[in-house]
């Protein structure tokens, strides 16, 4: 019986553990009201502007920052980063590998990964596949916190979203009432 309580013990403080663990970026756990994030994000050299926009350099390039946050109580959970346009397909292809590298340094090879023109279109058509939703260049990291997810937009930028699990879970949550589906509480 003694057995028994300390194993059950020994899954309770795992499982207690585990939910508290938050995806990072630059350091900075993703969790917590957005005036305290974007706080915090001065001390890793990212700056709010008059317009709202938060702009810092992320793996080593210029960007700007989007917070999503929870839909009642303003938690953030999610993070995304927005590379500048590239005017070409060759840079916008260079780019996306080269953060892709990173990622992969860090996280390893990604979960799933997509790297392709839709039809009718083909690399060779360059950035007008890619402003015309063509283009479907996307890799997904999987963490225990949660993803990260690096893609190409038809706005000819890449984008990386840093999504943590609890906090995704907890803005689910949030919305279900105001979809009519009742969760069990």
């Amino acid at each position: 019986m003694k057995r028994f309580a300390i194993i059950l013990m020994s899954l309770f403080l795992a499982v207690s553990m585990s939910a508290q663990e938050h995806m990072t970026f630059e350091g900075l756990e993703i969790k917590g009201f957005s005036r305290n994030f974007i706080h915090n994000l001065r001390s890793v050299k990212f700056k709010q502007q008059k317009s709202g926009a938060i702009e810092g350099k992320h793996l080593g390039e210029k960007c700007e920052l989007y917070l999503v946050v929870t839909p009642k109580t303003d938690k953030v959970y999610m993070v995304a980063v927005a590379y500048p346009i590239c005017p070409s397909w060759q840079l916008l292809k260079t780019r996306y590998e080269s953060m892709k590298s990173k990622l992969i340094v860090r996280y390893g090879l990604p979960s799933v990964e997509s790297e392709s023109f839709l039809p009718p279109y083909t690399e060779e058509d360059g950035i007008n596949a890619v402003v015309k939703k063509g283009c479907a260049y996307i890799s997904t990291f999987v963490t225990d916190a949660g993803e990260i997810s690096i893609s190409i937009s038809e706005d000819a930028r890449v984008y990386i979203f840093y999504t943590d699990k609890a906090g995704s879970l907890q803005s689910q949550e949030e919305m279900l009432p105001d979809l009519g589906i009742y969760n069990g509480q």
